[in-house]
């Protein structure tokens, strides 16, 4: 009765690991302002839970943990399928990482620039933070709106 035991404290670590990866694809993709975060979550949350409850209720001497073990099967090859397809709601989600990702990567790369910029204690808040979101604004725009947005600005 050790063996299941032992697939169950490994099947928490692998879920403790996966949320952690999730987790931060989920908060960069969040933190740029998508949502299709939420429809991932919901794809996955059915699989979390049986499994997390499949394991704790084997940890614990239970049999309807080792019964529970086809139906996570089950959910889990269903969700992996969907994710290798990249069926709707992960498509758009790995899109949007994606481009929140480029984002941030493009923020990081201007940073010695900012930091080589000398700031004055009289400079205004308001036009720091104008200039801060005209720059992130510019960032989220397709590249070649930003090749066509710099051409017209430099023919004016």
């Amino acid at each position: 009765m050790i063996v299941p035991r032992i697939g169950a404290l490994c099947l928490l670590i692998a879920y403790g690991f996966a949320a952690a990866s999730l987790g931060r694809l989920m908060y960069v993709t969040a933190s740029e302002g998508y949502t299709s975060w939420l429809a991932v979550l919901a794809l996955i949350a059915p699989a979390a839970i049986l499994g997390i409850a499949s394991a704790m209720l084997v940890l614990w001497r239970n049999p309807l943990g080792v019964r529970l073990a086809r139906p996570l099967c089950i959910v889990l090859v269903i969700t992996a399928v969907w994710t290798f397809f990249e069926l709707p709601p992960v498509a758009r989600f790995l899109d949007d990482y994606q481009a929140a990702d480029e984002l941030a990567a493009a923020w990081n790369s201007e940073r010695p620039m900012r930091d080589s910029i000398t700031w004055s204690d009289n400079m205004q808040f308001a036009r720091l933070k104008g200039a801060i979101a005209g720059r992130i604004e510019e960032l989220k725009r397709k590249p070649d709106d930003l090749q066509t947005q710099r051409l017209e600005a430099q023919d004016t």
